[in-house]
Formats: C-alpha cells, sequence, structure tokens
C-alpha cells in the first residue's frame, strides 16, 4: 500500500499540469479499468489478503497462548485500518489524461489523493509506533542509550508522519486548491524536492529503528550463532 501511495504522490504533479489541455471523452463517474488500473487493483488486493491473513494469525497465537494485548498490538491494529482505507480505487487510474474529464475524475483523482496521502502517513506511523514500542517493553533494562534512541525514533516517526499527511495541502497557495481544481493557485513548491523528502525521511526513520536491536544484541552475551540469528529476525524489519 505504501508504494502504492508513493506512485500516486509521485505522478500528481504531471497530472494536474496535464489537466488543462484534457479533453473529455469518458463521461462515468469510475472509467472501467484498463490494464495498468486492474495491476493496481489485482497488487493492492493481493496485500490486503497477506496482511489479513497475518492479522489472523496473530489473534489465533494470542488466543491459543493466552498471551493478553499490548499496546503494540493496538498500534499494529490501527496500522491495519489505516492499510484497508488507503487501499482505494481511483476512478480513471490507467487512462490517458486526454480521455478524462478535469470537472469529475480530476477533480475526484486529488481529493482521493490528499485522503490517501493522510491514511499512508498514518498508517506507517502506527506500524513503526508499533515495532518501537514492542522493542521498548523487550529491552526495557536495556542501556540509557538505548531507552534515548528509542523515544528520538517515536519523535522522528511522528514528525515524518506529520510531514507526509499535510504535504499535500500546503505544497500550494491557497491551501484550498489542494481538493478544489477551480481555485487557482498562486504559487507552488517543488514537487519532486518535496515528496522524494517524503522517501528520504522514511528512510531514516527506518534506519534508526532497525539500528536500536542490533546495537542492544551486539552486547549480549551469547553463541555466535544465536546473535546472527537476532540479526538476521530483526534486520528483517528493514527489508
Amino acid at each position: 500500500m505504501s508504494a502504492e501511495s508513493m506512485d500516486v504522490a509521485d505522478s500528481l504533479p504531471i497530472f494536474l499540469q496535464a489537466q488543462e489541455n484534457a479533453t473529455a471523452k469518458i463521461t462515468e463517474r469510475y472509467p472501467p479499468l484498463t490494464r495498468d488500473g486492474a495491476s493496481l487493483v489485482i497488487t493492492a488486493g493481493i496485500m490486503m489478503v497477506l496482511t489479513t491473513l497475518w492479522t489472523i494469525m496473530r489473534l489465533v497465537s494470542r488466543r491459543m497462548t493466552g498471551v493478553p494485548f499490548h499496546l503494540e498490538d493496538y498500534f499494529y491494529f490501527v496500522g491495519q485500518f489505516a492499510s484497508f482505507s488507503a487501499s482505494v480505487v481511483i476512478g480513471g487510474a490507467g487512462h490517458d489524461i486526454g480521455v478524462l474529464d478535469p470537472e469529475v475524475h480530476v477533480s475526484h483523482f486529488v481529493k482521493v489523493f490528499l485522503v490517501a496521502q493522510v491514511m499512508y502517513a498514518s498508517e506507517l506511523l502506527a506500524i513503526k509506533l508499533s515495532i518501537i514500542v514492542l522493542m521498548q517493553r523487550i529491552f526495557s533494562r536495556s542501556s540509557p542509550w538505548f531507552r534515548t534512541t528509542s523515544w528520538l525514533a517515536v519523535g522522528l516517526s511522528c514528525a515524518w508522519a506529520l510531514y507526509t499527511g499535510l504535504l499535500g495541502f500546503v505544497i500550494c497557495r491557497p491551501v484550498r486548491s489542494a481538493w478544489d481544481i477551480s481555485v487557482a493557485k498562486t504559487g507552488c513548491g517543488d514537487y519532486t524536492v518535496a515528496f522524494s523528502a517524503v522517501a528520504v525521511f522514511d528512510i531514516v526513520t527506518d534506519v534508526v529503528i532497525v539500528v536500536l536491536p542490533i546495537r542492544v544484541v551486539s552486547g549480549l552475551q551469547m553463541a555466535r550463532a544465536h546473535k546472527l540469528a537476532l540479526y538476521v529476525v530483526f534486520g528483517a524489519g528493514f527489508v
């Protein structure tokens, strides 16, 4: 879902620039799916199925073991709900801009884009917080370095989510032009730089989160094979 949301973000500038030259030929509110549009739906559907199965296994395992839910579980459930909310079909995806109606399809697109960007930020923030809270509980007696860095990771994750969620609203002036195509834009920031910063900032927060357990594991007194296994388990989160 996140890749899908970022694809939408990257294509938005081109989409908006081309709307002035669009010649409407499709009158349906939701145009029929093209091959490219179907690929988006299939990809989102597969991810929804996989995350749903993972969630079911999580619930079953907790029921079988009798382990109560912790704070990280609730963050995970919030992220799952946001993920479902972000898995939407954008009418017109895959069609040439020239056959879409600016007043119907483009107007719909910019509104959906704003919602999708907010849900994307909320989804990843909830998952990041779930991972951080889990590690704080596991390594609660760790060094002051870990406790300080884990809270730094929380702050970075929240800042990233705030930036990502608000970017679509504030990148152009006036703010109303973000969702109302009838409002003329008086000025815009650099779309390429702004949305590239979303990806870069996201990677930085992920690196900080991955480093947290790696640093702690490196100081554990255990067999090298066991330590390597822990590196793989915690490092898999970065992938």
